[in-house]
């Protein structure tokens, strides 16, 4: 079960000066170790009606890289 106090994601800032961000793609941090790909899926379309494409985990087990199939919607 995930739980979420707040919901307030920030875009990442370009790592070239003046590079278009990405709103399609979102570093998630501070994930509890047992959360999977399901769990994020379910949570991110009921809260930002979006699908995941692609589920990525970083080198600390905590995040991930996801990929969306369009920028989420409001909050």
């Amino acid at each position: 079960m995930i739980h979420v106090s707040a919901l307030q994601p920030q875009p990442p800032p370009g790592l070239i000066l003046n590079e278009p961000i990405d709103e399609k793609r979102l570093l998630a941090k501070k994930l509890p170790l047992n959360c999977t790909h399901e769990q994020l899926e379910t949570f991110l379309n009921r809260a930002a009606a979006v699908h995941i494409l692609h589920f990525t985990i970083g080198v600390k087990p905590t995040t991930a890289l996801l990929d969306f199939d369009h920028a989420p919607g409001i909050y």
